[in-house]
């Protein structure tokens, strides 16, 4: 951190390194331009209150509030009000830095002011002075992780519009492909859907050769190049390609060299530019353009070579993190885009969204305890990317045996692809899932390789018993630890 007023970061560091608060205050303070806090990852902070006392920020509160509380601390020691740039909680707050330099005296000053902003862990990455749909983002085009206590279609918009490229990832069954409903709203129907899989390639998504009904191949635009096409052609209005599964094809090899111009300052603005030249293939090598691995031929006969992505195209994609079959995205295509985790909603959540969509939640509250509990444990003795997904809660005329079904369902691939004990699952779902008279578990048949979990339903009385049996069973066999495999 020594001499941060000298040297910028580069796109690792901005994406990797932890920077304090106090750092930035007292070691960048003559930095010129602004710095904006991407991430509070601890949220167990003690913030200056009243003026006489030092009140605790309890952890489930949100980024925001969290954000405005730093905010009014500084607008009280310095009276300046640092300016809030952006819409949704992804963006957080932005700080102008020649305005902490005030609070240096403060904190030689008082230790407990120096321990708050000690005890901030934030992240940053410079403001571009550029467009607003540069703002917020890393000169390669990419942004830190990003957890948002609640994403909606309006918050994630928001993100596409300032950063162009978003992933929301999260656990199976957390919404994350639901938003494609109100995202198409959002966009009035313009949004192009793609699902990656294994087998997905550049030829699929860019362009490649396509056999003809005469035995020749032709080279064909793929849904990415028409998305571009269409966008060019409507510059006024943003457009919208959502990927889901993203992590499930070989990334790196089906964006290819697109790598270059997804970055937002590469990606063209053609608003101002005469109706005929509004396009995204080019036969002549142009700013802003990248030279396709084959060669697009148009219905006129003529080829194009050179594709150009424009401002408006928007990309969306979806990963499951509870998925460890599926391949990882590499540093260089992870660091253009914006990532949002998406968390399953809390007991407490899920009870107000059902009450809502006048569901009966009196009837379901034992299983929204559970459900609440259960990733509770599932987290702690597990990880975050081992909890349950909300999604089986809602639909009509869903019954609680319909809905546990479907979260015990999912607690099978959980336990098979983490590898947990018994005696760790027979933990985790305590009583069981709480149906009607009958409590539904876990339980595992066979020993290593050849074990499989299976849906167990048992009176509500015996449940104690089975808790007890399990735990035994757990105990006499050789069985590997909770962490994932692979």
């Amino acid at each position: 951190m020594a001499d941060m007023h000298e040297q910028e970061f580069n796109a690792k560091q901005r994406l990797e390194e932890g920077v304090s608060l106090l750092d930035l205050v007292e070691k960048c303070p003559k930095v010129d331009g602004e710095y904006r806090i991407d991430e509070i990852k601890n949220h167990n902070v003690y913030l200056y209150d009243t003026g006489t006392s030092w009140t605790d920020v309890r952890p489930k509160r949100r980024v925001s509030q969290v954000c405005k509380r730093i905010s009014a601390i500084v607008e009280e020691r310095t009276g300046v009000n640092p300016e809030i740039r952006g819409s949704g909680l992804s963006q957080s707050l932005a700080l102008a830095v020649n305005a902490l330099p005030a609070m240096a005296r403060e904190i030689q000053e008082r230790p407990e002011v120096a321990e708050i902003f000690r005890s901030l862990s934030l992240k940053i990455q410079p403001v571009a002075r550029t467009t607003s749909h540069d703002a917020g983002m890393t000169r390669n085009g990419g942004s830190a992780v990003s957890d948002q206590d609640d994403v909606t279609a309006e918050t994630v918009a928001t993100d596409l519009r300032n950063y162009s490229n978003v992933i929301v990832e999260g656990v199976a069954g957390c919404g994350k492909s639901h938003l494609l409903e109100d995202l198409a709203e959002v966009y009035e129907g313009r949004v192009e859907v793609v699902v990656f899989h294994p087998s997905t390639s550049y030829e699929d998504f860019v362009s490649g050769l396509r056999p003809q009904l005469d035995g020749s191949f032709k080279g064909e635009a793929g849904v990415f190049v028409d998305m571009c096409e269409r966008a060019c052609n409507d510059p006024e209005r943003d457009y919208l390609l959502f990927v889901d599964e993203i992590n499930r094809a070989n990334t790196s090899r089906v964006f290819g060299d697109l790598m270059l111009v997804l970055e937002a300052s590469k990606r063209v603005d053609l608003s101002d530019e005469a109706e005929p030249e509004r396009t995204a293939l080019l036969a002549d090598s142009s700013e802003g353009a990248i030279a396709l691995q084959t060669l697009v031929s148009l219905d006129n006969g003529s080829v194009r070579k050179y594709l150009r992505v424009p401002r408006n195209l928007h990309i969306l994609g979806t990963m499951n993190t509870t998925d460890r079959s599926v391949g990882t995205i590499d540093l260089a295509l992870r660091r253009r885009f914006h990532w949002i985790t998406m968390e399953p909603l809390s007991g407490e959540q899920l009870a107000s969204e059902l009450e809502e969509e006048g569901a009966g939640v009196d009837s379901l509250r034992p299983l929204i305890d559970w459900y609440s509990e259960t990733n509770r444990r599932l987290k702690e003795a597990v990880g975050p990317d081992a909890r349950l997904g909300h999604s089986y809660f809602f639909g009509e005329g869903k019954s609680a045996a319909d809905i546990a079904t479907g979260l015990l369902n999912q607690l099978k691939e959980v336990v098979a692809t983490f590898n947990i004990k018994t005696a760790d699952v027979d933990s985790i779902i305590g009583d069981g899932a709480p149906v009607g008279d009958e409590r539904w578990r876990i339980h595992l048949v066979g020993q290593g390789l050849g074990r499989r979990p299976e849906i167990q339903k048992v009176p509500a009385t015996e449940s104690s018993d089975a808790d007890g049996q399990g735990a035994s069973q757990g105990a006499g066999s050789e069985e590997t630890s909770t962490t994932a495999q692979g």
